[in-house]
């Protein structure tokens, strides 16, 4: 008597055959299945002859049924957990940047950088002029009117010394106070003028000098005394 044996695992058959064959890689079958069955999306099978489908690691997708391999995320995504069907962009402050691939994480961005978008590859430096102090900014911030940044990644600003201003935000440098003005204060964002009595010669004064005997000045803003004018005199006082 003949009898009919069902296909082991692994292989399949249709009615009225004399053999079983097997399934391909990407597909799969349990014992006496007339037919083979795709890996379902987020699992794989890079083998032939095979009754089971692997789970596509962390970091690792699958978009559709029956593939022989899991694809690794792109840069800029990432997937943490297994048997997925895509990927997951960064967040804004974060990128793939200082990860291997797979990518099963982001990364915040380091102060001096940022990630204003969703999906980046890598974290922006700060431009000159701007900074961020904090990890995982999504933007770099101008630095306000009175300080500067003359490089590049910036994690904090510098301040405008005495004798100096800066009154516009973002700026590269801080500029020295014109003849008859001063600044005697740190991180400000205009220079003062001299007062009456006194006069400023130089760039980038701190204060302003005191006229002297035989001089006076009686505007603001000057850069140098007037003699005082026959019969008449100044102590300096």
């Amino acid at each position: 008597e003949v009898k009919c044996t069902e296909c082991p695992r692994g292989y399949f058959s249709g009615a009225e055959t004399f053999s079983c064959s097997i399934c391909g890689s990407g597909k799969f079958s349990l014992q006496g299945e007339s037919g083979c069955t795709n890996c379902d999306i987020g699992r794989y099978q890079s083998e032939s002859s095979k009754w089971f489908c692997n789970n596509c690691a962390s970091g690792k997708f699958a978009a559709s049924k029956g593939l022989q391999s899991c694809s690794a995320c792109v840069t800029g995504q990432y997937q943490a957990l297994t048997r997925q069907s895509q990927c997951k962009k960064c967040s804004v402050g974060q990128s793939t940047d200082g990860s291997n691939s797979p990518f099963t994480k982001c990364t915040e961005c380091q102060p001096g950088t940022a990630a204003q978008n969703v999906g980046l590859s890598s974290c922006s430096i700060c431009s000159i002029g701007q900074y961020s102090n904090q990890n995982a900014a999504d933007r770099c911030k101008l630095c306000p009117k009175g300080y500067y940044y003359s490089n590049s990644g910036g994690t904090s600003c510098n301040i405008c010394a005495l004798g100096m201003y800066n009154g516009d935000i973002g700026q590269k440098t801080c500029f020295s106070c014109i003849n008859g003005k001063y600044q005697n204060a740190n991180g400000q964002s205009s220079c003062i003028e001299c007062q009456k009595g006194k006069y400023g010669a130089e760039n980038g004064l701190a204060s302003c000098n005191v006229c002297p005997a035989g001089k006076y000045s009686d505007q603001e803003k000057l850069t140098t005394c007037k003699l005082c004018k026959v019969g008449l005199y100044s102590n300096s006082k």
